[in-house]
């Protein structure tokens, strides 16, 4: 990411974080108005629980990047493979924990119509707010907040449609799990065109004189 690109993904975090707490206080206390509110203890737990579950949920990526690191200079095709598998891994969980999330409520949606905009809302906010304050612990690290927003980009377009034509919700998690891993895959393929890497600054120290060697 360039570096103006990269200003405007760390600076969106908190606003984003802000909007999903809201949504998610909003659309809970509108669905137990309604009667719904046995609907939402699983997400609300695994909420609270986020800070020691998500880290659990993380080993398997945090595997592959260990391995991408040890490999990337002497075996560069066995640390892309793992870098790639790490990046799947972090598209799984968002999409996955996000269609459980919205699967929760969505029997619900479809038998009370009433209920259709706030159900939608915790769905989308329920599943993704907890990973926008789990990125918020490596703020340089802008991919993870990056691929939030993208997971949420998507997520607002799939699950109304997905209402509309009754889809099954294991075919909601293969289609959230596609468009975000093909978005993931053009940004690293824009990045690779487009943006230079940033150069590296030379350490080196500087060489020693013939004049002061001599005097030695």
């Amino acid at each position: 990411m360039s570096g103006r690109i990269k200003k405007l993904v760390k600076q969106g975090l908190n606003p984003f974080i802000a909007a999903g707490i809201v949504a998610v206080v909003c659309s809970g206390f509108w669905l137990i108005g309604a009667g719904h509110w046995y609907a939402l203890w699983p997400a609300a737990m695994a909420f609270v629980a986020s800070a020691i579950l998500f880290p659990i949920m993380m080993i398997p990526a945090g595997f592959c990047a260990g391995v991408m690191m040890v490999t990337e200079k002497k075996y560069p095709y066995v640390s892309r493979f793992f870098a790639a598998l790490s990046f799947m891994w972090f598209v799984t969980l968002l999409a996955g924990y996000t269609t459980w999330s919205f699967g929760m409520v969505m029997p619900y949606i479809r038998g009370d119509a009433e209920v259709l905009v706030p159900g939608v809302v915790w769905g989308i906010a329920a599943g993704l707010t907890p990973w926008a304050l789990f990125a918020t612990r490596d703020r340089e690290t802008v991919f993870f907040t990056g691929l939030v927003y993208m997971a949420a980009l998507v997520a607002v377009v799939l699950f109304p449609l997905s209402l509309v034509y009754m889809l099954d919700l294991f075919l909601v998690f293969w289609i959230y799990w596609l468009v975000l891993g093909v978005m993931v895959g053009l940004q690293a393929l824009y990045e690779k065109l487009f943006i230079k890497p940033e150069p590296v600054a030379d350490t080196a120290p500087p060489a020693e004189s013939p004049a002061s060697a001599d005097e030695k």
